[in-house]
């Protein structure tokens, strides 16, 4: 009897796992039907042809051109670079592990079947326009946040030097008392 208890105990155990792994894997493909019914790997390439023309519009705005081939180069191995390093191929599997976490097999599947609705299609094909109309709207900006920035820096760097000079004095005084 007490054999026929360790049998049906394992048996249910494997079982158990069989099930647990399955909805796992059940749970992380509806996660990447859903990563991919979103076209996130074309957002990503997208991304980073945004941040290379930020990256030029940045440098335009320092006073110099992005454009000539030697910033180019530097520009196109930075991107690179990214697109190695964050590139949708190395973050896939991070992705479906946030989404799993975040939402539940069930939700997965309404938010896909969302986004396979027209609705929801019309939703993915404007999001880049989105995207690059926001992103333009913060580089516009980004101007004046860099005056603002170069302004802090200089009253940084003035406090700081008055600080060392405090500190020097004070430093003279212990040597005097001594």
């Amino acid at each position: 009897m007490k054999i026929k208890s360790i049998v049906i105990f394992i048996f249910a155990f494997i079982l158990l796992s069989t099930i647990a792994f399955a909805d796992k894997n059940s749970h992380r493909k509806e996660a990447e039907e859903l990563l991919l019914t979103m076209k996130t790997d074309k957002t990503f390439n997208f991304l980073f042809e945004q941040q290379k023309k930020m990256m030029k519009e940045t440098l335009k705005n320092m006073g110099i051109n992005g454009e000539n081939p030697l910033m180019e180069k530097y520009i196109t191995k930075m991107i690179d670079l990214f697109k190695k390093e964050i590139g949708w191929n190395k973050m896939k599997e991070d992705y479906i592990d946030i989404y799993t976490d975040t939402f539940s097999e069930d939700e997965l599947k309404e938010i896909t079947k969302f986004y396979k609705s027209p609705v929801g299609s019309k939703f993915i094909e404007k999001m880049p326009i989105l995207m690059q109309k926001t992103m333009a709207v913060s580089q516009k900006k980004l101007p004046q946040i860099v005056v603002e920035i170069k302004k802090i820096e200089s009253e940084l760097i003035q406090e700081l030097k008055e600080e060392l000079k405090r500190q020097e004095i004070q430093k003279e005084k212990k040597v005097e008392s001594l």
